[in-house]
């Protein structure tokens, strides 16, 4: 790739992403927009532990659920295997 080539890609990475940033940082980004800024950060490796990130922590936190209802919304295995059993004496 030629010197060029590669500083007009650069330039338009950094112009996408400040594109992205800006209409986040606005309020003005739309779900399409946040959907775009995740792949463009998985794409080029960017990943982070939601204990490092205050951010996302606060964005867990105030989910309408607790943890008890999120453990009580999985179905144990055991809940499955009588599911099964159930529908297959059903079909007998």
């Amino acid at each position: 790739m030629t010197d060029s080539l590669q500083d007009l890609l650069a330039k338009l990475h950094e112009a996408v992403g400040n594109e992205l940033l800006q209409r986040i940082i606005s309020g003005e980004a739309t779900s399409a927009d946040l959907s775009v800024a995740t792949k463009f950060l998985k794409d080029n490796g960017i990943n982070i532990d939601v204990e490092d990130s205050p951010p996302i922590m606060n964005l867990v936190k105030s989910l309408p659920f607790s943890d008890d209802q999120k453990e009580s919304n999985r179905p144990s295995p055991k809940t499955l295997v009588e599911v099964f059993e159930e529908d297959a004496k059903k079909a007998e």
